[in-house]
């Protein structure tokens, strides 16, 4: 798994998250548990070695007071465009 801090300001702070298909597993696994137990929480953190330390906490909003939101995947290009005539 990377984290890589893409882009940050005081205002503004871009992340990419990258994970090998055995975190995602691990992450799945470790979002299924949080829902299971929504007063537990987990932890994203680099080791700061090739930019700042960034810790990103996962738990669960019992307040409901959401500040955030999830966007939908990029729209992938046609692999066989048409060929104008």
């Amino acid at each position: 798994m990377r984290i890589i801090v893409e882009n940050c300001t005081d205002r503004f702070v871009g992340l990419s998250l990258v994970f090998s298909p055995g975190d995602l597993d691990r992450l799945i696994a470790d979002l299924n548990a949080l829902k299971a137990d929504p007063h537990k929480h987990f932890h994203l953190s680099t080791d700061g070695s090739d930019g700042p330390f960034v810790d990103l906490e996962i738990s669960v909003d019992s307040a409901g007071s959401p500040n955030a939101w999830k966007s939908g995947f990029d729209i992938e290009p046609d692999p066989t465009p048409e060929s104008a005539n």
